[in-house]
């Protein structure tokens, strides 16, 4: 506090242009600090604020469910939000691991090809601000009987974290043996404006 009073002391002192200059750049200094750390701040408060009013609007809005949307509640059981996309990824890996890991299957090989945007129709809502949805696409290959076969594929199926096979092909390569190779889906949530690519 006297310091403050010994450095106004020392302006008044000073000749009106100089106090006039020093006042100036007072301001901008703290203009400058404003602008970089309290503005982002309050943006991102208004960009928060924004998105719970939509939330709001969406809940309060009287909605009819179509039948076949019922249908597929009740035919698919509980539904979970798409995960992180790091997090997304590792937990795709993570359960065709496990899946293998309980099953006699060899020469398998699993491997994340590409990954894209889903379109903003087909899950309204559930991206939040500057946020986007994008699917990660992987291929599965492995050998094993036929009834193995069917339990890994349709372990893979029901699991949480891969939203879907979207194909299968599967050929004879000895009398109880099959070679299986299948593309997985799994849909995660990432930053809007971060392009997609594959790894």
């Amino acid at each position: 506090m006297m310091v403050a009073k010994d450095i106004m002391r020392r302006l008044e002192r000073l000749p009106r242009a100089i106090q006039w200059l020093a006042w100036t750049a007072l301001f901008t200094i703290a203009f400058l600090v404003w602008d970089s750390s309290i503005a982002p701040i309050s943006l991102r408060w208004s960009a928060d604020a924004d998105e719970m009013l939509d939330r709001l609007r969406l809940v309060a809005e009287p909605r009819r469910m179509k039948r076949s949307t019922q249908e597929a509640i009740v035919g698919h059981g509980p539904v979970d939000l798409p995960r992180e996309k790091a997090t997304g990824a590792i937990a795709m890996t993570q359960a065709v691991n496990a899946v293998l890991g309980r099953h006699a299957i060899s020469n398998d090989d699993f491997s994340r090809t590409r990954s894209g945007v889903v379109p903003r129709t087909l899950l309204p809502g559930i991206a939040r601000t500057r946020q986007k949805i994008e699917w990660i696409k992987a291929e599965l290959r492995f050998d094993a009987s036929p009834e193995e076969a069917a339990a890994v594929i349709a372990e893979l199926e029901w699991d949480p974290a891969i939203e879907s096979i979207n194909s299968l092909r599967m050929s004879k390569i000895e009398a109880r043996k099959v070679r299986v190779r299948l593309t997985l889906e799994s849909w995660v949530v990432a930053q809007d404006g971060v392009r997609s690519r594959a790894r």
